[in-house]
């Protein structure tokens, strides 16, 4: 599955006059004109996304980019701990940072 977020940008440009006739009424003229942009974002959300960021992290692994495959095992875990049941890949998730964590202090 798949999650989206949006940021939102908005730019407004303002003018205002201000009429007042000798009798006392006034009219007031306000005119905006701008601009709404929305930005979206897709990432992966479940399941396929704990098992891509398992396999982008053991690539890292192996490739020898160890703080990379740490950032990517530390984004599954988040996205593990939101779902119950938790994912079986949560488990090569855990081992793979362990693994990882043996191969930093050595």
């Amino acid at each position: 599955s798949c999650h989206a977020e949006f940021r939102c940008r908005l730019s407004l440009r303002v003018s205002a006059t201000c009429v007042v006739q000798a009798s006392g009424k006034a009219t007031l003229r306000v005119e905006v004109e701008g601009e709404l942009a929305l930005l979206p974002r897709f990432s992966l959300a479940g399941r396929t996304a704990v098992q891509t960021l398992y396999r982008e992290a053991r690539g890292c692994y192996c490739s020898g980019e160890e703080v990379r495959a740490i950032t990517s095992c530390e984004r599954a875990l988040a996205v593990a701990n939101t779902l119950m049941p938790r994912p079986q890949e949560t488990g090569d998730v855990l081992n793979l940072l362990g693994a990882l964590h043996l191969r930093r202090k050595s």
